[in-house]
Formats: C-alpha cells, sequence, structure tokens
C-alpha cells in the first residue's frame, strides 16, 4: 500500500465520465443514492477516490487491486458477495465508518474466519473429538 503526503486530486476532465462509467451498471432505482455518494465522494477526496486507472484510495492509503469501475456497483446490490473483489469490503467499512452506509445496499459477512469470538466453548461436547482452534 503506497501512503501519499500531498492529498490527491481528481482531475475535473476526468469526472464526468467517471461519474457515467460508475452509474452504468447501478440499478436505475438506485441512482439517486449513487450519485449523492459520487458527490461526497468529489467534495472529500481524502476520504476516498480513485485514479484513472480505477485504484481506490481510503483516507490517501492506495488498496492493492482495488477498481472502482468494478466494484462500485456492488455497493447498490446483491450483484457481489462481501470479500468477492478486491477493496470492496475496505470500501464498505469506510462508508460505514462516515456514516454513508444509509446510501448503499451491500452488507458484508457479519462473521469472517477470523472472528470465532462467538465461540464461547472451544472443547467438543464428544470426548472422542479433540479441541480445535484458528491460528490463521
Amino acid at each position: 500500500m503506497q501512503h501519499y503526503d500531498v492529498p490527491l486530486q481528481k482531475n475535473d476532465d476526468n469526472d464526468l465520465f467517471d461519474e457515467k462509467e460508475l452509474l452504468h451498471h447501478v440499478p436505475e432505482s438506485q441512482q439517486f443514492k449513487a450519485k449523492e455518494l459520487i458527490r461526497y465522494f468529489n467534495k472529500y477526496p481524502e476520504q476516498i477516490t480513485w485514479n484513472s486507472d480505477g485504484v481506490i484510495f481510503i483516507d490517501q492509503v492506495s488498496i492493492p487491486n482495488s477498481n472502482i469501475f468494478q466494484i462500485f456497483h456492488c455497493l447498490f446490490g446483491p450483484a457481489c458477495s462481501s470479500g468477492s473483489k478486491a477493496g470492496l469490503d475496505e470500501l464498505v467499512h469506510k462508508l460505514k465508518s462516515l456514516h454513508l452506509d444509509h446510501l448503499i445496499s451491500f452488507e458484508t459477512k457479519s462473521e469472517s474466519p477470523r472472528d470465532l469470538s462467538h465461540r464461547s466453548n472451544t472443547t467438543n461436547s464428544n470426548s472422542d473429538e479433540l479441541p480445535w482452534w484458528f491460528l490463521g
């Protein structure tokens, strides 16, 4: 990941193209919310932005292998699952931290393989089976 000390600025010449490209695969019923989200991105590029190749920057840190043009539509429907595209979970998490989750319809998995906090008992009731631990 790369961190930039100078805030990234979007190129105004590409903004119209980017917006049309981002909205192209968003369902018609979600277009208003998608446009609101794009307005936020344009107003606060230091929070969330992308370069001309589509690589997403969150808090001015690049998300490797991410592409805003491949995941933006995922925010507005069931087309993608959590973890299916690079940068999607990071983007959703950032939007939630900014209290913008009312603008998206995407839900991340509530439990990741590393989250075993719901398991209060690490031993099995069957004494023949050995207990297991995730060392991920």
